[in-house]
């Protein structure tokens, strides 16, 4: 992290030096920077205000703007990332209307061996392309060459050493197309003492401690308990519970936000660039309220040993039917949650009148609020107190598939949508990350290995004839539905 200046010290007028997370990612020519500490409430008041009388910057408007189909439409990604944190850039950017173009090898990526046969990859690879092309071959070389010339994008995801090995290392390719974006989306990163080391999930997030953060007061135990075995298996179990923010999405998420900003930045400058994002401070990112430090810092409150949650305002209960999750910590909405329940003993009781004193005296307020939760069930009262402005919802405990089927919000939103593969048919995958109103995203199934093989070749200029005898001598690839 320090190596990678993931880590930096900003002078906060507040606290003195305080060291935090650096930029998210790495941009060689159009680099990113930490622009100083957070403001003090009304700081730019003034500097605000005065740009209501300054003349206005001359712009050249016009009304007839011809926009694309979609955002990215027109951009040609070649992706040789594998397994997931990869392929889900490159799923993302193929949403945003980008030509996605996986290149795989003739066996295919290791996450069509997983999953139940591969229907896994219907997620981290969708709305792409798959190309299988056996790099080591001169052949093969020879499609890489015409592939990459037409590229805006390239992004992989080996450990440094490797794409020199198969004829894509950076230096090559951007001798060949001096306008690509080269990405590597890294475990550690291309440099530094751990940048050989593999990297998958979960290591960001147990690197991060968002894992051990989630897990619960009192785990793990102290280094000199003595345990039994059934202790051992429930603290197991307990560590096994708690989430990280799972370290390869968050870093697929990184990785296109970061391709779409070279390419912003390429549009105005003409400039292709590297980049570099890494898993380890993509998982920090996604704890970033944890990730600061100054002389004095509060410790971060943690979740109760049970999991529950933080505190008794802000955790779930068990009703009578199903768990209800109550969220409401601020002291106007203690107000209307007592209001709501009917319950002004408790605002008016000494114990819970306050802030201060509620935090005082957190477990027999959650003992209090958990013997009314358990007389109705979830539903009931979270119609109940979100009429009174209280935030509260029922938990769904029967897993993520009844909440996209069944959740009237979901299928009013449209946060699925249904898409056809050509094994599987009919499916529904979650719909777009993004929702623009002139230019809407792309929502595509998985794909098969190489099912895009043959005309992308035939594009390149192959006969038939030509792509069936590359593909018999061990050249490219693909398979039948």
């Amino acid at each position: 992290m320090l190596h990678n200046g993931h880590v930096q010290v900003v002078n906060d007028p507040r606290v003195g030096p305080m060291r935090q997370l650096g930029p998210l990612f790495l941009m060689s020519e159009t680099p990113g920077s930490i622009k100083g500490p957070a403001p003090d409430p009304g700081q730019h008041t003034d500097e605000v205000l005065s740009l209501i009388n300054a003349p206005p910057k001359a712009r050249s408007l016009s009304t007839d703007v011809s926009l694309p189909a979609h955002p990215l439409e027109g951009v040609t990604v070649l992706d040789f990332t594998t397994v997931i944190a990869g392929p889900l850039a490159g799923s993302m950017l193929a949403e945003l209307g980008a030509r996605v173009i996986r290149v795989e090898t003739l066996d295919g990526d290791h996450i069509r061996h997983l999953n139940y046969g591969g229907i896994g990859a219907n997620r981290t690879m969708a709305g792409t392309q798959g190309l299988c092309l056996n790099l080591k071959s001169s052949q093969g070389q020879d499609i890489l060459l015409a592939l990459l010339k037409k590229a805006d994008v390239l992004q992989h995801n080996m450990r440094p050493g490797a794409p020199e090995r198969v004829g894509i290392g950076y230096e090559k390719v951007r001798e060949i197309n001096p306008r690509v974006i080269y990405q590597y989306i890294a475990g550690y990163g291309s440099t530094g003492p751990h940048a050989g080391r593999p990297a998958m999930y979960p290591i960001g997030g147990c690197i991060s401690g968002g894992a051990l953060a989630q897990a619960g007061r009192g785990i793990p135990p102290p280094p000199d308990a003595h345990l039994s075995i059934e202790e051992v298996k429930e603290i197991s179990r307990l560590l096994g519970r708690a989430q990280e923010v799972n370290p390869d999405l968050t870093t697929g998420m990184v990785a296109s936000t970061a391709v779409v900003l070279a390419l912003y930045a390429r549009g105005r400058s003409g400039l292709g660039q590297y980049l570099e994002s890494t898993l380890i401070c993509a998982s920090a990112y996604a704890a970033a309220d944890e990730f600061f430090d100054y002389a004095g810092r509060p410790e971060r409150p943690l979740p109760d040993s049970e999991g529950y949650g933080l505190n008794a305002l802000y955790r779930l209960y068990r009703a009578r039917i199903g768990w209800l999750f109550l969220a409401c910590p601020m002291d106007g909405e203690w107000e209307r949650l007592c209001e709501a329940l009917g319950r002004h003993d408790l605002e008016r009781d000494p114990r819970f009148a306050t802030a201060k004193a509620r935090e005082r005296n957190d477990g027999e307020l959650a003992e209090e609020l958990g013997r009314v939760f358990s007389a109705r069930s979830a539903v009931e009262w979270e119609q109940q107190l979100s009429a009174a402005g209280v935030g509260c919802v029922q938990a769904e405990d029967r897993g993520m598939y009844h909440f996209f089927a069944d959740d009237s919000h979901v299928r009013h939103s449209g946060f699925t949508t249904e898409v056809k593969h050509p094994r599987f048919g009919r499916y529904w995958r979650h719909s777009s990350i993004l929702g623009l109103s002139r230019t809407p995203a792309v929502v595509g199934p998985g794909v098969l290995k190489g099912q895009h093989t043959q005309p992308i070749l035939q594009e390149l200029g192959y006969t038939v004839e030509e792509i069936d005898r590359l593909r018999a001598s061990g050249v490219v690839d693909w398979e039948e539905p």
